[in-house]
C-alpha cells in the first residue's frame, strides 16, 4: 500500500525555518556575569564571533520566557507586595551601569513588603524556566540549582546598594511557581566585579571553559566556530589590536587617535590588525613599521596580516 505524503502545511513550514538574526550588543549585561566562560564574554564584548541566526524554536523559547517575566510580577503583586518598575524620579526603567559605561542591564524591578521582611526593599529578579530547571530550583534552591542566576542577583545587588534580593521563578508549561529571598555576598560581588574589569581591558583571550568542542557549554556557544573551529573573526573595531574601551562606553583607536562611534567600530578599516589571540594560528613576527603581524598557521603555511590592505574592511 502506497504511504499518504505527509499533509502541506506552508504556515507552519514558513513558522519553522524563520531564524532570527543577533544583533551584536554593544555592553556587558547581566547574561554576560552568570556565564562560566570568560573567554566566550570576552569574544561577545569583542565582537569576535561571526554572526548567526538562532535556530526558530529558540527563539520561541525565548519569546515565551519574556512573556513569562511580567506575569510573574503580577503573580507577585497580587499577594500583596508593590514592585516599582521605573525609577520615579526619571520615568526609566530601573538598571544597571557599570564598568565605565561598557556595562548596562535592566532589571526587574524593586519589591517592597515582601512577606518575611515587608519594610526591607528588595531587588526583583525573575525566571521562566522548562519543567526540568523549576524542580530542580523548588528542590535544592536557587543557590544549588542556579548558580549563574546568583550571580546575577550579587552584581545587581551590589550596583543598587541593596541587601536583599528575592527570586521568584515559575515552570513555564504548567505555572507553578517558586520565590526565595537573596542575602547580599559583598564578596561573591566584588569577585563578580573583578572578573569583568578583567575581560572588559584584556587583550588576550581567557582561558577556555574546556578544550572539548563537545563540552555542554561550548556546543551551544555563539563563538565556537571561531574559539574551537579554527575560522577567523569578522574584522570590525573591536577585533583589532589598535582599539579598546575607555570612559563612557567609548572605544578608542590608538592607530588613528580618535574615539570610535558605533558605525565606526561595526565597519572597522583597511589598517585592521587581528588582536593575535583571534588569528587561528601562531605568531612569529612582526613588523612595526609595515604595520603587519605574521603567522604561521597549522597546516605549516605562513600568513601576513595586513599584507593586504587594498582588502575591504
Amino acid at each position: 500500500m502506497t504511504a499518504l505524503p505527509a499533509p502541506i502545511n506552508p504556515t507552519l513550514d514558513a513558522i519553522e525555518v524563520f531564524d532570527r538574526p543577533q544583533s551584536r550588543p554593544s555592553r556587558l549585561s547581566l547574561s554576560d556575569v552568570g556565564n562560566a566562560c570568560e573567554r566566550s564574554i570576552w569574544y561577545g564584548f569583542r565582537w569576535a564571533s561571526n554572526p548567526q541566526c538562532r535556530p526558530a524554536r529558540w527563539s520561541r523559547a525565548g519569546d515565551i520566557a519574556m512573556t513569562v517575566k511580567p506575569l510573574l510580577l503580577r503573580w507577585l503583586t497580587d499577594s500583596g507586595v508593590t514592585v516599582e518598575v521605573l525609577d520615579m524620579a526619571t520615568g526609566i526603567y530601573h538598571g544597571i551601569e557599570a564598568l565605565d559605561g561598557h556595562f548596562y542591564a535592566p532589571i526587574d524591578g524593586i519589591a517592597s513588603g515582601v512577606k518575611e521582611a515587608p519594610k526591607t526593599p528588595h531587588l526583583v529578579i525573575s525566571a521562566a524556566l522548562n519543567t526540568q530547571a523549576f524542580r530542580r530550583v523548588a528542590k535544592l534552591g536557587v543557590e544549588k540549582a542556579r548558580p549563574d542566576h546568583v550571580a546575577k542577583a550579587q552584581f545587581a545587588m551590589h550596583m543598587r546598594c541593596q541587601v536583599r534580593a528575592i527570586y521568584v521563578c515559575c515552570d513555564r508549561n504548567d505555572g507553578s511557581i517558586h520565590a526565595e529571598r537573596i542575602k547580599y555576598d559583598a564578596a561573591h560581588a566584588m569577585a563578580i566585579m573583578a572578573r569583568l574589569e578583567r575581560i572588559k581591558f584584556a587583550q588576550r583571550a581567557p582561558v577556555r571553559i574546556a578544550d572539548k568542542p563537545d563540552h555542554y557549554d561550548c556546543k551551544t556557544c555563539a563563538a565556537h566556530s571561531v574559539c574551537h573551529g579554527g575560522e577567523f573573526s569578522p574584522r570590525n573595531c573591536r577585533t583589532c589590536l589598535h582599539s579598546g574601551p575607555v570612559q563612557n562606553g567609548e572605544w578608542y583607536c590608538v592607530r588613528y587617535d580618535r574615539e570610535l562611534t558605533s558605525d565606526d567600530q561595526r565597519a572597522g578599516c583597511p589598517s585592521h590588525l587581528y588582536l593575535p589571540d583571534l588569528v587561528p594560528g601562531e605568531q612569529i613576527d612582526a613588523d612595526p613599521e609595515a604595520e603587519t603581524v605574521t603567522y604561521r598557521l597549522p597546516d605549516g603555511g605562513e600568513w601576513i596580516d595586513g599584507a593586504d590592505r587594498g582588502r575591504a574592511a
